[in-house]
């Protein structure tokens, strides 16, 4: 029997996880230009940039960076596979699985827009 929270993730995941991946790729890209990180501040860098998302998207929401970090630690022990991927996969699924406990998808929709428009 899956919840309310449980059906809501499901059907933000389904819609918005091909726009968090195109967002975390460019993200990548900006910041390690195609190559691997080597430094452990780039992980930082990288990790900050999902936890920045996450908060604009959630103003006065307590908890995202140390939500972020739990989630982070497990890719961070599992060094297998493409690096590029695995991030990208890790910040979708850790943004869309915080926002969907504070927001609907209408509210995220909402908030997406007018994010866009300010830029």
């Amino acid at each position: 029997m899956e919840t309310a929270l449980g059906n809501e993730e499901k059907l933000m995941r389904e819609t918005k996880q091909a726009f968090f991946s195109e967002f975390y790729g460019r993200v990548w890209d900006s910041i390690i230009d195609n190559s691997s990180p080597k430094h452990n501040l780039t992980n930082a860098i990288l990790i900050k940039g999902v936890k920045d998302n996450i908060t604009s998207l959630l103003p006065g929401v307590n908890g995202i960076f140390r939500e972020v970090d739990d989630e982070f630690r497990s890719l961070q022990r599992n060094g297998v596979g493409n690096m590029r991927d695995n991030f990208i996969k890790k910040a979708t699924d850790t943004t869309i699985k915080i926002v969907a406990k504070h927001i609907s998808l209408e509210e995220l929709e909402r908030r997406l827009k007018t994010h866009e428009e300010r830029e």
